[in-house]
């Protein structure tokens, strides 16, 4: 059963993606694997205070990687409440000193959340109903989906969907459905439920739509592969290979699109924009970027170190205008006005460019919301010019 999760969990398309972005999503599910494994040793060893620790410690860390970890925290203590084996006591102890742990960053959560102040509030939408009932099932046949993002094969999913259901038929035929659901089983099924579940709850909660968007129900990701492995394990061993050998062809389209693809995400082309910004520079120039700190840090990851990045965050409210444009592009003779993200805050930037500067010229990209204005000094001057005193700063 080990070696079959292994052997899905490095080969499903949803894994090899998210594993490849820079977030937390690799840190989660082994941190998550992690409490999994505590649980469970949790509630047979008598070494029970090193064990206290290290679960207490790790669900913390969970809970600080990110807040949807809380369902595959809640699973853990649920399981652990109807296991029974420790007494109630000593859980309410555990709870509490994880909660403890964690309640410094945790008291800024409603302020946070009520503000949105830097991707806006894109998530806010009502769900629809009884369409929204059905959303936890499909975020679980998400994490084992053939396609991603960069695209794949619906096909190959509906394959897998139907190879999936005809195993449950088998196992039910032949008396062994219990198996998946023993009492160890159990608390897989719990992670990978909250997982699915805790999205719909929070919607509900805060008015947002979360379950429209499958890259939250990832911390189920581990429990999901664990419970195919276990489901394939209990076919006939002849029919194993076969079996998997299906379902990494199902993958393959997936993959192939993960590999060869040079974009990270199909409205996010970062690649192709540096391509053109790093044709376009030339010593003395500076990138004015003005986005959201991922489509910043998008930018800068595929630009050549030499070309001078300036960062225009305007939600972060650092930021005014005119003095901090008129620092930024000072002396500079030509600059690259890039915005990645429409998610509000001030165009001041752009209107600044246009009112003491000369359009060069713009590029869009399709299927984005990316554009790019070149800019030059107005007529007679080689760099732009402050019209007000320029405090250096330090670098």
């Amino acid at each position: 059963t080990a070696w079959i999760a292994c052997l899905l969990f490095s080969f499903a398309p949803v894994a090899v993606f998210y594993s490849a972005e820079g977030r937390m999503y690799s840190l989660l599910w082994f941190i998550g694997l992690g409490l999994g494994w505590l649980t469970l040793r949790l509630s047979s060893s008598s070494d029970r205070p090193l064990l206290s620790m290290l679960w207490v410690l790790t669900g913390a860390a969970g809970l600080l990687t990110h807040y949807f970890f809380a369902f595959v925290w809640l699973a853990c203590l649920g399981w652990l409440f109807v296991d029974g084996r420790l007494v109630r006591r000593h859980l309410l102890l555990l709870a509490g000193a994880t909660l403890v742990t964690v309640l410094p960053w945790y008291l800024e959560v409603p302020a946070s959340l009520d503000s949105w102040r830097v991707s806006g509030r894109w998530l806010e939408g009502d769900l629809v109903w009884p369409r929204a009932l059905g959303r936890p099932f499909t975020l679980a046949g998400s994490l084992l989906s053939g396609s991603t993002l960069l695209g794949g094969s619906r096909r190959a999913d509906l394959l897998l969907t139907l190879l999936l259901v005809l195993i449950a038929i088998w196992m039910v035929s032949k008396g062994r459905i219990r198996r998946v659901f023993s009492h160890r089983a159990l608390l897989v099924w719990l992670w990978l439920a909250a997982a699915c579940v805790g999205p719909l709850v929070f919607d509900i909660l805060r008015h947002t739509t979360t379950t429209e968007i499958p890259r939250y129900v990832l911390p189920g990701m581990p429990a999901a592969v664990l419970l195919a492995a276990l489901l394939i394990r209990q076919l006939p061993p002849m029919l194993h290979a076969g079996l998997l050998a299906c379902i990494l062809l199902a993958w393959l389209p997936g993959n192939r699109r993960i590999i060869h693809s040079n974009l990270a995400r199909p409205w996010q082309p970062y690649t192709e924009l540096d391509a053109r910004l790093e044709a376009w520079a030339r010593p003395g120039d500076v990138v004015l970027v003005t986005s959201i700190p991922s489509g910043l840090l998008g930018v800068a990851r595929y630009l050549r170190p030499d070309i001078e990045i300036a960062p225009w965050v305007s939600q972060l409210g650092v930021r005014e205008v005119p003095a901090d444009i008129e620092r930024l592009v000072s002396g500079r003779s030509r600059v690259a006005y890039v915005r990645i993200h429409s998610v509000g805050g001030s165009v001041a930037p752009e209107e600044w460019l246009r009112s003491n500067g000369r359009l060069l010229g713009r590029e869009e990209f399709p299927k984005s919301s990316a554009k790019v204005l070149y800019f030059e000094p107005p007529a007679g001057d080689t760099v732009f010019r402050a019209t007000s005193p320029i405090v250096r700063l330090e670098k």
